[in-house]
């Protein structure tokens, strides 16, 4: 437990780990019914899906409870999407064969951290990366958050564009976050979850959501999905594709779950438990019938909302439970996602905050040679959405630089070995 949480009466500490719980599990709801959508896309019972996707959340979380940190684990939704849309429906991979794709790669992802070689990996990262590492995360955040809002869109002419405030999720998506922020600027305790709470009570009264009739459902549909993993291959070609599917996956993982820890609890690095247990959930969600699980986005809302520990991620288990058996209720808060708005695009903030607190202490010593790296890392990461994008170039354009620099011989082996992974992940990568 940190300083500022010791050095707190144990009444608020509850307080603080209850509310950081319950606004990281609040933005993270959207996504029970998001994933298994997509799954259903590709030819899954969604109740099975919906329930496979609630327990291995549930079961991922509790396990960052046991390691004492204040983390929600769940199948990533743009992970999911490239494995549903682009591996499965646009090339013939059947479900059942991508739950194969996730057990292998989870299980050569698990051996990998639990050697040495997979712990060093933190200490090969350029200083320059580790520092706005957090940063990238939280503009990936803030990006993510108004784009679910439709406070940015797409564009025809140009990269993005405002959306329409005419619109009334990217209407209520501005207020939530103009009323969290000034909750924030008055200093009040929880003030994530309260801009949480208060947007969602809005878009409630507004009627734009209606509560079903039989709000619970039991859970139900495992007889479907678990089990149901396959990772035999036609042929040789499509071998080759899975093969090339499950390294690609593995980095993306890999990547992801690294990136996040770093961002959001760098302190996490000692536990070398941490990472290996995150792939033996995917294992796990894997055999019942889930898309690997990563380090939820919506951590970054727990963590600045206070979160410190333990309790944080079983405040929030409680309400994954709660989730479990409420796939109608859910079903509605996603058609109109502006409760994870506010969260999403402060948290990021919040984390952008701490990134650029870090930068500033050490502008002077920073010269050319680190300075792209940082700009190519803070650009990539959140047009992208992917860390291992961000991750990739910061490192290989600080390779660059420094070549260039007259430097070679400040770069440690293994930056060049993560440097050489990362060329072939953008040579013949697919995310």
């Amino acid at each position: 437990m940190s300083n500022r949480t010791a050095n707190l009466p144990e009444e608020n500490v509850w307080q603080s780990e209850l509310k950081a719980g319950i606004t990281a599990a609040g933005t993270l709801l959207a996504g029970f019914v998001v994933v298994p959508n997509l799954l259903m896309q590709a030819g899954m019972n969604f109740t099975g899906a919906y329930t496979a996707y609630a327990i291995t959340a549930l079961l991922g979380t509790l396990c960052m409870a046991w390691l004492r940190l204040p983390l929600l684990l769940a199948p990533e939704t743009a992970a999911a999407g490239w494995l549903v849309c682009l591996v499965s429906i646009s090339q013939g991979v059947s479900w059942q064969q991508l739950l194969g794709i996730t057990a292998a790669a989870s299980l050569v992802g698990a051996g990998l951290w639990m050697t040495t070689v997979g712990h060093r990996i933190a200490d090969w990262l350029p200083e320059t990366v580790r520092q706005v590492l957090p940063g990238g995360f939280g503009l990936m955040l803030i990006l993510m958050g108004l784009s679910q809002g439709r406070l940015v869109i797409s564009s025809p002419w140009s990269l993005t564009m405002l959306g329409n405030f005419q619109d009334p999720l990217a209407y209520f998506g501005l207020l939530g976050i103009i009323i969290t922020l000034a909750l924030l600027a008055m200093k009040v305790r929880g003030g994530l979850l309260y801009g949480m709470l208060v947007t969602a009570v809005l878009a409630l009264l507004e009627g734009f959501w209606v509560l079903p009739e039989a709000p619970f459902l039991l859970p139900e549909g495992l007889e479907y999905t678990a089990g149901q993993l396959n990772l035999l291959p036609a042929n040789g070609a499509e071998a080759a594709r899975l093969a090339g599917t499950g390294l690609a996956l593995l980095l993306v993982l890999s990547s992801l779950n690294f990136g996040s820890l770093q961002a959001l609890c760098p302190e996490a690095d000692k536990d070398r438990r941490v990472l290996p247990a995150i792939f033996g959930i995917s294992l796990l969600g894997s055999l019942l019938g889930s898309l690997p699980v990563t380090i939820a986005p919506a951590s970054a809302g727990a963590v600045m909302s206070g979160g410190r520990g333990r309790l944080t991620a079983v405040f929030a288990a409680a309400v994954l439970l709660l989730a479990l058996c409420c796939e109608p209720v859910l079903a509605c808060m996603a058609d109109f996602p502006v409760m994870t708005v506010p969260v999403l695009t402060v948290s990021g903030l919040l984390l952008l905050q701490r990134s650029l607190q870090g930068l500033y202490q050490g502008t002077a010593k920073m010269e050319l040679v680190d300075i792209v790296p940082a700009a190519c890392l803070l650009i990539v990461m959140p047009l992208s959405w992917n860390i291992a994008a961000g991750l990739g170039t910061g490192i290989l354009s600080w390779c660059l630089m420094s070549v260039c620099a007259g430097q070679v011989r400040r770069i440690p082996w293994g930056t060049w070995l993560l440097a050489a992974v990362f060329l072939l992940y953008f040579l013949y990568g697919s995310i």
